[in-house]
């Protein structure tokens, strides 16, 4: 992942990597907004978005060794940002690599977790972050 981006209007914009089984066309929001709504019962979506260094060392934020994996146990409905029949969702807060982040990972179908989360673990997987 980047670093902070000054967007020209006096603010600051930090990365933003989606990750699904699904196409990633068309405009979208941070949490998947424009791509969660397409989720089928065999599709995950992440999301791992960087917040502002401020937050390294806060309670939310702990430190952790590697990017997190992730639990059937992890996953419900009310953890969505946005409540879609059937979909379950989880949102981690972790600081790797000096660089506070939050993963927000969407599954298609919770009746269908254990395969699921299996797929957002490969995505996962994938991710990597450099040190600040």
């Amino acid at each position: 992942m980047g670093r902070q981006l000054e967007t020209g209007e006096g603010e600051t914009a930090f990365p933003v990597v989606h990750a699904s089984t699904v196409p990633l066309s068309g405009p979208r929001a941070d949490y998947g907004g424009g791509v969660v709504e397409r989720l089928g019962v065999n599709d995950v979506f992440i999301s791992l978005l960087e917040f502002g260094p401020e937050e390294v060392g806060s309670a939310l934020f702990k430190e952790v060794d590697q990017m997190p994996k992730l639990d059937v146990s992890m996953f419900h409905r009310n953890q969505l940002q946005r409540r879609i029949r059937g979909h379950a969702g989880k949102q981690l807060f972790f600081t790797l690599n000096g660089r506070p982040f939050c993963l927000y990972v969407v599954l298609g179908s919770i009746a269908r977790a254990h395969e699921l989360v299996a797929k957002a673990n490969e995505l996962v997987r994938g991710l990597s972050v450099e040190a600040s």
